[in-house]
């Protein structure tokens, strides 16, 4: 039993470790662009992903950063691509989580899916409500679909405030 409380005290502080190390790159000046930053997060989260069973598929590119966004946004991005992805790990039952990132017209997207059960009826607790806070906080908007195939979480961040046609928005 006492080595079962030590495993548990041992994950515990590497958790720990884990997020300061990410907050810690959020605020790191030498990251100029979202695919570096986003980069930090996989180079974190890989080897818990196998940990978990599942699949790591990457499909960051190289995208404009967003002329309004300054460092201490960049924690809000990182913070929603995390807590979707502990979804996948807690919820999804998923063999794939695929983070990808593109453009799509006056916006950048962070894209984060998965192979797994979807969305149950209900579904929607802090976790997303936290999420839905931050898109907002850096005037995106964030879209969480059950796609029918599992669930995909999208950040679509205006390249400028200009570009923004319509107040940020949340569907989960």
């Amino acid at each position: 039993f006492l080595f079962i409380a030590q495993l548990i005290k041992l994950q515990a502080l590497r958790e720990a470790r884990d997020e300061l190390r990410l907050v810690s790159d959020s605020l790191d000046p030498g990251i100029v662009d979202l695919a570096m930053l986003i980069g930090t997060l996989r180079s974190r989260l890989e080897k818990r992903l196998g940990h978990h069973g599942l699949r790591f598929e990457w499909a960051v590119r190289a995208v404009p950063t967003p002329d309004h966004l300054q460092a201490h946004h960049f924690l809000h991005v990182l913070r929603i691509a995390q807590e979707a992805i502990t979804n996948v790990i807690k919820h999804a039952g998923a063999k794939i989580v695929r983070v990808a990132t593109h453009v799509d017209g006056p916006y950048v997207v962070l894209e984060i899916s998965d192979d797994g059960c979807g969305l149950g009826a209900g579904q929607g607790g802090r976790g997303l409500k936290n999420m839905s806070r931050r898109a907002q906080e850096i005037s995106a908007e964030l879209d969480v679909v059950d796609t029918g195939a599992g669930t995909r979480v999208r950040l679509k961040i205006p390249r400028t405030l200009e570009a923004q046609t319509a107040a940020p928005a949340a569907t989960l």
